[in-house]
């Protein structure tokens, strides 16, 4: 708490932005919910003053948590600033860009608007940095479960062990992982699961 009153006080906004996104990561891992929250919105207030850039990782990080706590309808919400801030930072390059589309277009299939979801995959797909990347698999294949087409999400999702995916931050290997297990329990592939159980305590 010292070091997070620490950098509010800093004239920084932009390393006080950019250690909310890491810390925001940390409380996750520890299973603390609501400060997780609480620094996002931390996050998401410093970015407004910064470069366009800044506030899509800020409503990226605000995504990605509803998404990691499966609060599909709260993550509905996020859509019209997302589309927003990534329209006034389509110029720069971010692999952000795709990844929140994926999100919402997971986000409205699963709670019924089938017809958003095709539009926000259309507009994934043009702004995905690397189609090929495991995170973006990824997101295809809980994006294919969430319409029902199982065989489709196995085929699609990656290891989450895959080295490619381990080089990358965990905050994108966790909920890999997360998809991997739940896919491969709907499709009833028990060895997986258990091969995979080990691993993911370790």
């Amino acid at each position: 708490l010292e070091a997070i009153e620490l950098l509010d006080e800093s004239h920084d906004r932009e390393e006080a932005a950019e250690a909310h996104e890491q810390l925001v990561i940390s409380a996750v891992a520890l299973g603390r919910i609501d400060e997780a929250r609480a620094l996002a919105t931390r996050q998401d207030e410093l970015a407004r003053a910064l470069s366009p850039h800044h506030q899509v990782h800020a409503i990226a990080v605000a995504n990605e948590l509803a998404a990691v706590f499966g609060e599909w309808d709260r993550l509905r919400l996020l859509l019209d600033p997302s589309e927003d801030r990534i329209e006034a930072n389509i110029e720069t390059p971010c692999g952000r860009h795709g990844n929140v589309m994926y999100l919402q277009a997971i986000a409205h299939e699963l709670t019924g608007d089938a017809r958003t979801a095709q539009r926000l995959e259309t507009l994934a797909h043009q702004r995905v940095r690397s189609a090929h990347s495991p995170v973006v698999r990824q997101l295809e294949a809980q994006l294919a479960f969430a319409r029902g087409n199982i065989d489709e999400a196995v085929a699609l999702i990656t290891d989450p062990f895959d080295p490619e995916l381990a080089r990358r931050w965990w905050w994108f290997a966790m909920p890999a992982t997360l998809a991997y297990l739940e896919i491969r329990s709907a499709a009833g592939l028990r060895d997986d699961i258990e091969a995979a159980a080990g691993r993911v305590i370790e």
